[in-house]
Protein backbone atom coordinates (compact mmCIF):
# COMPACT_ATOMS: atom_id res chain seq x y z
CA UNK A 1 0.00 0.00 0.00
CA UNK A 2 2.94 1.82 0.96
CA UNK A 3 4.36 1.58 -2.13
CA UNK A 4 1.54 2.43 -4.26
CA UNK A 5 1.19 5.61 -2.83
CA UNK A 6 4.64 6.20 -3.53
CA UNK A 7 4.29 5.15 -6.96
CA UNK A 8 1.13 7.40 -7.56
CA UNK A 9 2.62 10.43 -6.10
CA UNK A 10 5.78 9.76 -8.33
CA UNK A 11 2.97 9.61 -11.23
CA UNK A 12 1.77 12.98 -10.49
CA UNK A 13 5.24 14.92 -9.62
CA UNK A 14 6.35 13.48 -13.30
CA UNK A 15 2.96 14.81 -14.80
CA UNK A 16 1.54 11.30 -16.14
CA UNK A 17 -1.60 11.37 -14.23
CA UNK A 18 -3.29 14.62 -12.20
CA UNK A 19 -5.21 14.31 -8.80
CA UNK A 20 -7.76 15.98 -10.21
CA UNK A 21 -8.12 14.40 -13.02
CA UNK A 22 -11.96 12.83 -13.39
CA UNK A 23 -13.43 10.66 -16.33
CA UNK A 24 -14.28 13.03 -18.96
CA UNK A 25 -18.37 12.70 -20.02
CA UNK A 26 -18.40 15.11 -23.21
CA UNK A 27 -21.43 16.93 -23.76
CA UNK A 28 -21.30 18.06 -27.22
CA UNK A 29 -21.50 15.41 -30.30
CA UNK A 30 -21.35 15.52 -33.57
CA UNK A 31 -25.16 15.22 -34.89
CA UNK A 32 -26.60 17.16 -32.23
CA UNK A 33 -28.82 20.13 -32.24
CA UNK A 34 -28.06 23.73 -30.98
CA UNK A 35 -30.65 23.01 -28.36
CA UNK A 36 -29.39 20.02 -27.34
CA UNK A 37 -25.88 21.29 -26.56
CA UNK A 38 -27.36 24.32 -24.94
CA UNK A 39 -28.99 22.47 -22.59
CA UNK A 40 -26.10 20.51 -21.66
CA UNK A 41 -23.27 23.49 -21.61
CA UNK A 42 -25.84 26.52 -20.89
CA UNK A 43 -26.28 29.23 -23.95
CA UNK A 44 -23.17 30.25 -26.00
CA UNK A 45 -20.86 33.11 -24.74
CA UNK A 46 -19.87 34.33 -28.05
CA UNK A 47 -20.93 33.62 -31.19
CA UNK A 48 -17.96 33.90 -33.86
CA UNK A 49 -18.38 35.15 -37.71
CA UNK A 50 -17.34 31.69 -39.23
CA UNK A 51 -20.29 29.98 -37.54
CA UNK A 52 -18.70 28.86 -34.65
CA UNK A 53 -20.55 29.11 -31.02
CA UNK A 54 -18.86 29.38 -28.03
CA UNK A 55 -19.06 27.32 -25.10
CA UNK A 56 -17.17 26.01 -21.70
CA UNK A 57 -16.87 22.72 -20.71
CA UNK A 58 -14.42 21.77 -17.63
CA UNK A 59 -12.62 24.71 -18.01
CA UNK A 60 -12.06 23.93 -21.89
CA UNK A 61 -13.43 25.98 -24.70
CA UNK A 62 -15.90 23.74 -26.97
CA UNK A 63 -16.42 25.53 -30.44
CA UNK A 64 -19.49 24.18 -32.40
CA UNK A 65 -20.43 24.23 -36.36
CA UNK A 66 -23.82 23.82 -36.99
CA UNK A 67 -24.84 22.85 -40.26
CA UNK A 68 -28.97 22.43 -41.31
CA UNK A 69 -29.52 22.91 -37.54
CA UNK A 70 -26.85 20.15 -36.47
CA UNK A 71 -23.44 20.02 -35.08
CA UNK A 72 -20.81 19.14 -37.84
CA UNK A 73 -17.49 20.47 -36.33
CA UNK A 74 -16.85 20.77 -33.19
CA UNK A 75 -13.11 22.65 -31.53
CA UNK A 76 -11.72 21.85 -28.67
CA UNK A 77 -9.26 23.80 -26.45
CA UNK A 78 -7.44 23.11 -23.47
CA UNK A 79 -5.42 26.49 -22.78
CA UNK A 80 -2.38 25.44 -21.47
CA UNK A 81 -3.03 21.89 -20.89
CA UNK A 82 -2.59 19.60 -23.33
CA UNK A 83 -5.11 17.01 -24.54
CA UNK A 84 -4.28 13.83 -22.84
CA UNK A 85 -5.32 10.21 -24.32
CA UNK A 86 -8.27 9.45 -21.77
CA UNK A 87 -9.46 13.05 -22.99
CA UNK A 88 -9.00 11.98 -27.09
CA UNK A 89 -10.46 8.93 -27.06
CA UNK A 90 -13.48 9.78 -25.01
CA UNK A 91 -14.04 12.30 -27.33
CA UNK A 92 -13.49 10.50 -30.33
CA UNK A 93 -16.03 7.54 -29.18
CA UNK A 94 -18.41 9.99 -28.77
CA UNK A 95 -18.64 11.47 -31.98
CA UNK A 96 -18.23 8.26 -34.78
CA UNK A 97 -21.62 6.71 -33.87
CA UNK A 98 -19.85 3.86 -32.78
CA UNK A 99 -17.55 3.14 -36.21
CA UNK A 100 -13.98 2.48 -35.17
CA UNK A 101 -10.91 5.10 -35.60
CA UNK A 102 -7.27 4.87 -37.06
CA UNK A 103 -4.92 7.07 -36.48
CA UNK A 104 -4.06 7.95 -40.36
CA UNK A 105 -1.11 9.99 -40.20
CA UNK A 106 0.86 12.21 -37.73
CA UNK A 107 4.02 14.75 -37.81
CA UNK A 108 6.97 14.42 -35.55
CA UNK A 109 8.06 18.07 -36.59
CA UNK A 110 5.05 19.39 -35.76
CA UNK A 111 3.33 17.44 -33.11
CA UNK A 112 0.05 17.20 -36.01
CA UNK A 113 -2.04 14.21 -35.51
CA UNK A 114 -4.90 12.92 -38.05
CA UNK A 115 -7.42 10.37 -37.35
CA UNK A 116 -10.61 9.48 -39.28
CA UNK A 117 -13.08 6.75 -39.15
CA UNK A 118 -12.76 3.26 -40.78
CA UNK A 119 -16.19 4.16 -42.64
CA UNK A 120 -14.68 7.64 -43.70
CA UNK A 121 -17.38 9.29 -41.91
CA UNK A 122 -15.87 11.46 -39.52
CA UNK A 123 -11.97 13.05 -39.01
CA UNK A 124 -10.06 14.51 -35.85
CA UNK A 125 -7.23 17.04 -36.07
CA UNK A 126 -4.79 17.52 -33.00
CA UNK A 127 -2.40 20.12 -33.04
CA UNK A 128 -0.31 22.30 -30.82
CA UNK A 129 -1.26 19.58 -28.10
CA UNK A 130 -3.99 21.50 -26.98
CA UNK A 131 -6.10 21.97 -30.00
CA UNK A 132 -8.67 19.10 -31.35
CA UNK A 133 -10.91 19.43 -34.01
CA UNK A 134 -13.66 16.76 -34.41
CA UNK A 135 -15.55 17.23 -37.97
CA UNK A 136 -17.82 15.47 -40.26
CA UNK A 137 -16.12 13.84 -43.89
CA UNK A 138 -18.61 16.89 -45.75
CA UNK A 139 -16.94 19.48 -43.54
CA UNK A 140 -13.73 18.27 -43.88
CA UNK A 141 -13.54 18.55 -47.59
CA UNK A 142 -14.86 22.33 -47.84
CA UNK A 143 -12.06 23.04 -45.93
CA UNK A 144 -9.49 20.76 -47.66
CA UNK A 145 -11.40 21.83 -51.05
CA UNK A 146 -9.14 19.65 -52.88
CA UNK A 147 -10.81 16.13 -53.11
CA UNK A 148 -8.98 13.07 -54.74
CA UNK A 149 -5.55 14.69 -53.44
CA UNK A 150 -3.24 13.58 -50.77
CA UNK A 151 -1.58 16.13 -49.07
CA UNK A 152 1.43 15.95 -46.59
CA UNK A 153 -0.03 16.91 -43.23
CA UNK A 154 2.13 19.39 -42.74
CA UNK A 155 1.02 20.92 -45.81
CA UNK A 156 -2.51 21.40 -44.78
CA UNK A 157 -3.80 24.65 -43.79
CA UNK A 158 -4.21 25.99 -40.74
CA UNK A 159 -8.65 25.90 -41.00
CA UNK A 160 -8.27 22.33 -41.21
CA UNK A 161 -6.69 22.14 -37.47
CA UNK A 162 -8.59 25.06 -35.62
CA UNK A 163 -11.46 27.47 -36.91
CA UNK A 164 -9.90 30.55 -35.21
CA UNK A 165 -6.72 30.61 -37.07
CA UNK A 166 -5.43 34.11 -37.82
CA UNK A 167 -7.65 36.11 -40.19
CA UNK A 168 -6.13 37.48 -43.32
CA UNK A 169 -4.84 41.02 -43.03
CA UNK A 170 -3.14 43.84 -44.83
CA UNK A 171 0.44 43.68 -45.15
CA UNK A 172 0.98 39.71 -45.13
CA UNK A 173 2.91 37.71 -47.27
CA UNK A 174 0.72 35.62 -49.66
CA UNK A 175 2.35 32.14 -48.53
CA UNK A 176 1.58 33.40 -45.14
CA UNK A 177 -2.64 33.62 -46.44
CA UNK A 178 -1.88 30.29 -47.86
CA UNK A 179 -1.33 28.32 -45.11
CA UNK A 180 -3.94 29.73 -43.09
CA UNK A 181 -6.79 28.96 -45.73
CA UNK A 182 -5.24 27.06 -48.63
CA UNK A 183 -4.49 28.08 -52.10
CA UNK A 184 -7.16 30.07 -53.82
CA UNK A 185 -10.32 28.63 -54.41
CA UNK A 186 -11.28 31.20 -58.05
CA UNK A 187 -9.40 34.20 -59.55
CA UNK A 188 -11.10 37.37 -60.36
CA UNK A 189 -10.32 39.31 -63.66
CA UNK A 190 -8.57 42.08 -61.30
CA UNK A 191 -6.44 39.60 -59.88
CA UNK A 192 -8.17 39.59 -56.54
CA UNK A 193 -8.37 35.97 -54.91
CA UNK A 194 -10.74 34.44 -52.98
CA UNK A 195 -9.77 32.23 -50.20
CA UNK A 196 -11.81 29.16 -48.47
CA UNK A 197 -11.16 27.59 -44.82
CA UNK A 198 -14.71 25.51 -45.55
CA UNK A 199 -16.36 28.21 -43.24
CA UNK A 200 -16.00 31.39 -44.85
CA UNK A 201 -14.80 33.05 -47.57
CA UNK A 202 -12.36 35.62 -48.38
CA UNK A 203 -11.56 38.09 -50.72
CA UNK A 204 -7.37 39.10 -50.94
CA UNK A 205 -5.45 41.32 -53.07
CA UNK A 206 -1.80 41.26 -53.01
CA UNK A 207 0.60 44.00 -54.82
CA UNK A 208 4.47 42.74 -54.89
CA UNK A 209 3.73 39.46 -53.06
CA UNK A 210 1.58 41.29 -49.63
CA UNK A 211 -2.20 42.03 -48.98
CA UNK A 212 -2.95 45.21 -50.09
CA UNK A 213 -6.51 44.76 -49.87
CA UNK A 214 -8.86 42.27 -47.92
CA UNK A 215 -12.65 41.54 -47.86
CA UNK A 216 -14.39 39.97 -45.02
CA UNK A 217 -17.72 38.52 -44.66
CA UNK A 218 -19.79 36.47 -42.20
CA UNK A 219 -20.30 32.58 -42.27
CA UNK A 220 -23.47 32.22 -44.39
CA UNK A 221 -24.04 35.73 -45.39
CA UNK A 222 -24.78 37.04 -42.21
CA UNK A 223 -24.75 40.71 -41.30
CA UNK A 224 -21.65 41.37 -39.12
CA UNK A 225 -21.85 42.23 -35.85
CA UNK A 226 -19.95 44.97 -34.20
CA UNK A 227 -17.75 43.03 -32.12
CA UNK A 228 -16.51 41.38 -35.58
CA UNK A 229 -16.19 44.32 -37.10
CA UNK A 230 -14.25 46.04 -34.14
CA UNK A 231 -11.84 42.63 -34.12
CA UNK A 232 -11.31 42.96 -38.01
CA UNK A 233 -10.10 46.77 -37.65
CA UNK A 234 -7.67 45.98 -34.69
CA UNK A 235 -6.12 43.25 -36.89
CA UNK A 236 -5.58 45.44 -39.41
CA UNK A 237 -3.99 48.38 -37.48
CA UNK A 238 -2.94 46.70 -34.22
CA UNK A 239 -3.56 49.05 -31.21
CA UNK A 240 -5.01 52.12 -33.20
CA UNK A 241 -8.43 53.44 -32.75
CA UNK A 242 -10.67 53.74 -36.01
CA UNK A 243 -12.93 56.56 -36.59
CA UNK A 244 -16.45 56.47 -38.58
CA UNK A 245 -16.51 59.59 -41.40
CA UNK A 246 -19.51 61.38 -41.08
CA UNK A 247 -21.41 60.87 -44.03
CA UNK A 248 -25.06 60.80 -45.45
CA UNK A 249 -27.29 57.75 -45.02
CA UNK A 250 -27.04 56.57 -48.88
CA UNK A 251 -22.80 55.90 -48.42
CA UNK A 252 -21.57 52.70 -46.90
CA UNK A 253 -20.21 52.77 -43.06
CA UNK A 254 -16.43 54.70 -43.70
CA UNK A 255 -13.90 53.97 -41.73
CA UNK A 256 -10.24 55.28 -41.06
CA UNK A 257 -7.56 54.66 -39.05
CA UNK A 258 -6.06 57.19 -36.20
CA UNK A 259 -2.18 56.75 -37.36
CA UNK A 260 -2.25 56.78 -40.98
CA UNK A 261 1.42 57.66 -41.08
CA UNK A 262 2.27 54.17 -39.91
CA UNK A 263 -1.13 53.00 -41.08
CA UNK A 264 -2.29 54.42 -44.22
CA UNK A 265 -5.58 52.56 -44.52
CA UNK A 266 -9.13 53.04 -44.69
CA UNK A 267 -12.35 50.31 -44.53
CA UNK A 268 -16.26 50.90 -45.51
CA UNK A 269 -19.10 48.35 -44.61
CA UNK A 270 -21.89 47.56 -47.61
CA UNK A 271 -24.93 46.52 -46.29
CA UNK A 272 -23.78 45.59 -42.98
CA UNK A 273 -22.15 42.09 -44.60
CA UNK A 274 -19.05 43.46 -46.65
CA UNK A 275 -16.35 44.76 -44.73
CA UNK A 276 -13.51 46.22 -47.14
CA UNK A 277 -10.13 47.13 -45.55
CA UNK A 278 -6.98 48.66 -47.68
CA UNK A 279 -4.25 50.50 -47.98
CA UNK A 280 -5.27 54.05 -49.30
CA UNK A 281 -3.00 53.72 -52.49
CA UNK A 282 -5.26 51.02 -53.31
CA UNK A 283 -8.24 52.96 -53.48
CA UNK A 284 -8.59 53.95 -57.11
CA UNK A 285 -11.01 54.55 -59.96
CA UNK A 286 -11.25 52.18 -62.35
CA UNK A 287 -8.50 53.12 -65.09
CA UNK A 288 -5.73 53.35 -62.32
CA UNK A 289 -7.01 56.50 -61.34
CA UNK A 290 -6.86 57.86 -57.74
CA UNK A 291 -9.71 57.78 -56.13
CA UNK A 292 -9.84 60.35 -52.84
CA UNK A 293 -11.60 58.71 -49.63
CA UNK A 294 -14.44 60.33 -49.13
CA UNK A 295 -15.03 62.11 -45.86
CA UNK A 296 -17.02 64.54 -44.62
CA UNK A 297 -14.88 65.67 -41.86
CA UNK A 298 -11.60 64.73 -39.58
CA UNK A 299 -11.61 64.21 -36.08
CA UNK A 300 -13.92 67.38 -35.12
CA UNK A 301 -16.43 67.30 -33.89
CA UNK A 302 -16.05 65.40 -30.83
CA UNK A 303 -16.19 65.53 -26.89
CA UNK A 304 -13.83 68.91 -25.70
CA UNK A 305 -12.32 67.40 -22.24
CA UNK A 306 -11.55 63.73 -22.42
CA UNK A 307 -9.73 61.44 -19.59
CA UNK A 308 -6.10 62.63 -17.88
CA UNK A 309 -7.09 66.35 -18.23
CA UNK A 310 -7.08 68.26 -15.22
CA UNK A 311 -9.37 70.44 -13.46
CA UNK A 312 -7.62 73.68 -14.51
CA UNK A 313 -7.64 72.17 -17.91
CA UNK A 314 -11.26 71.55 -18.06
CA UNK A 315 -12.05 74.58 -16.33
CA UNK A 316 -10.52 76.53 -19.17
CA UNK A 317 -11.67 74.83 -21.74
CA UNK A 318 -15.44 74.27 -20.39
CA UNK A 319 -16.05 77.26 -17.75
CA UNK A 320 -16.31 76.87 -14.09
CA UNK A 321 -17.93 73.67 -12.71
CA UNK A 322 -21.10 72.43 -10.84
CA UNK A 323 -20.22 70.26 -7.90
CA UNK A 324 -21.88 67.63 -7.04
CA UNK A 325 -20.50 65.40 -4.60
CA UNK A 326 -17.19 63.92 -6.08
CA UNK A 327 -17.95 65.06 -9.35
CA UNK A 328 -17.46 68.14 -11.50
CA UNK A 329 -20.33 68.87 -13.68
CA UNK A 330 -18.98 70.89 -16.93
CA UNK A 331 -21.44 72.39 -19.38
CA UNK A 332 -20.25 71.75 -23.39
CA UNK A 333 -22.79 73.29 -25.91
CA UNK A 334 -25.97 70.62 -25.83
CA UNK A 335 -23.95 67.65 -23.83
CA UNK A 336 -23.24 68.19 -20.29
CA UNK A 337 -19.90 66.28 -18.90
CA UNK A 338 -19.34 64.75 -15.74
CA UNK A 339 -15.62 64.11 -14.65
CA UNK A 340 -14.30 62.46 -11.74
CA UNK A 341 -11.10 62.87 -10.45
CA UNK A 342 -7.48 61.08 -8.62
CA UNK A 343 -4.84 62.40 -8.07
CA UNK A 344 -5.16 65.30 -10.37
CA UNK A 345 -6.41 63.56 -13.32
CA UNK A 346 -9.82 62.39 -14.59
CA UNK A 347 -10.04 58.93 -14.29
CA UNK A 348 -13.65 58.67 -14.90
CA UNK A 349 -15.60 61.13 -17.67
CA UNK A 350 -19.34 61.18 -18.53
CA UNK A 351 -20.82 62.69 -21.54
CA UNK A 352 -25.17 63.52 -21.88
CA UNK A 353 -26.92 64.63 -25.13
CA UNK A 354 -29.49 66.83 -23.62
CA UNK A 355 -30.72 66.37 -27.32
CA UNK A 356 -29.92 64.27 -30.26
CA UNK A 357 -28.08 60.82 -30.31
CA UNK A 358 -24.78 60.93 -30.65
CA UNK A 359 -23.50 60.01 -34.19
CA UNK A 360 -21.42 56.94 -34.87
CA UNK A 361 -18.37 59.77 -35.80
CA UNK A 362 -18.56 61.30 -32.31
CA UNK A 363 -18.22 58.39 -30.27
CA UNK A 364 -15.63 57.00 -32.20
CA UNK A 365 -13.85 59.94 -32.04
CA UNK A 366 -14.73 61.02 -28.46
CA UNK A 367 -13.28 57.35 -27.31
CA UNK A 368 -9.98 57.17 -29.31
CA UNK A 369 -9.27 61.04 -27.49
CA UNK A 370 -9.70 58.87 -24.30
CA UNK A 371 -7.52 56.19 -25.39
CA UNK A 372 -4.76 58.57 -26.56
CA UNK A 373 -5.61 56.50 -29.84
CA UNK A 374 -5.73 53.19 -28.63
CA UNK A 375 -8.17 50.59 -30.59
CA UNK A 376 -11.32 49.55 -28.46
CA UNK A 377 -13.53 46.39 -28.54
CA UNK A 378 -16.87 46.51 -28.71
CA UNK A 379 -18.65 43.51 -26.30
CA UNK A 380 -20.97 41.11 -27.96
CA UNK A 381 -24.51 41.41 -26.89
CA UNK A 382 -25.32 45.12 -27.37
CA UNK A 383 -28.29 46.50 -28.43
CA UNK A 384 -29.61 50.09 -28.38
CA UNK A 385 -30.31 50.29 -25.04
CA UNK A 386 -26.55 49.52 -23.76
CA UNK A 387 -22.97 49.13 -25.85
CA UNK A 388 -19.92 48.14 -23.55
CA UNK A 389 -16.83 48.79 -24.82
CA UNK A 390 -12.94 48.28 -23.77
CA UNK A 391 -9.24 48.74 -25.49
CA UNK A 392 -7.83 46.19 -26.74
CA UNK A 393 -5.05 46.41 -24.08
CA UNK A 394 -7.88 46.60 -21.24
CA UNK A 395 -6.85 49.89 -20.02
CA UNK A 396 -9.96 51.79 -20.85
CA UNK A 397 -13.57 50.84 -20.28
CA UNK A 398 -16.77 52.54 -21.53
CA UNK A 399 -20.75 52.37 -21.87
CA UNK A 400 -23.35 53.89 -24.32
CA UNK A 401 -26.54 53.88 -23.39
CA UNK A 402 -29.18 54.99 -25.09
CA UNK A 403 -27.32 56.47 -27.52
CA UNK A 404 -27.22 59.55 -25.37
CA UNK A 405 -25.14 58.94 -22.79
CA UNK A 406 -21.48 57.61 -22.86
CA UNK A 407 -19.04 56.89 -20.23
CA UNK A 408 -15.74 56.64 -20.32
CA UNK A 409 -13.39 55.49 -17.36
CA UNK A 410 -9.60 54.02 -16.47
CA UNK A 411 -8.75 50.16 -15.72
CA UNK A 412 -8.71 51.45 -12.12
CA UNK A 413 -12.00 53.40 -12.08
CA UNK A 414 -13.75 50.55 -13.73
CA UNK A 415 -12.35 48.18 -10.60
CA UNK A 416 -13.41 50.28 -8.26
CA UNK A 417 -16.86 50.62 -9.59
CA UNK A 418 -17.08 46.72 -10.18
CA UNK A 419 -16.08 46.64 -6.44
CA UNK A 420 -18.29 49.05 -4.90
CA UNK A 421 -21.25 47.68 -6.88
CA UNK A 422 -20.13 43.72 -5.23
CA UNK A 423 -20.31 45.19 -2.11
CA UNK A 424 -23.53 46.79 -2.22
CA UNK A 425 -24.54 43.25 -3.39
CA UNK A 426 -22.73 41.65 -0.64
CA UNK A 427 -20.69 39.72 -3.15
CA UNK A 428 -17.58 40.56 -5.62
CA UNK A 429 -18.43 40.68 -9.13
CA UNK A 430 -15.76 39.57 -12.02
CA UNK A 431 -13.97 41.77 -13.60
CA UNK A 432 -15.31 42.25 -17.48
Amino acid sequence: MRFLLLQIICLILAGCISINEKPHQNKAQIGQTQTQISKQLGQPAANYMNGFHVYHQDGNEVQVHFSHGKADAIFYYTFEKRISDTLLKTILSQNSNAAPWVQEVSSSKTGRVAYRTKDGKHHAFVSNGNQLLVDTDSFFQKSVHRPGKIIPIDSLPEGVFAPDHPDARIGDHENEVIKQYGPPVAISNDNQKLYSDGYRDIMVHFKNGRCDKVLYAADKGRKLKDTWISCLLDVNAPGHAWIVSEKTPQLPKYYWVTCPESAPLIAYLVEGKILRVMAIDTHTKAGGRRKKPFFYSSIPPCASVWLGRTEAEMAKKLGRPKVEGKDMIYQDHEVEVRAGFDQGGCCRISYQSKKQKFSDHWITATLALNSGGGSWFVYEGGNSKAIFYRTFDKKFYATLKNGKALTVMSAAAHDRCLKSAGDRQGRKLPRS
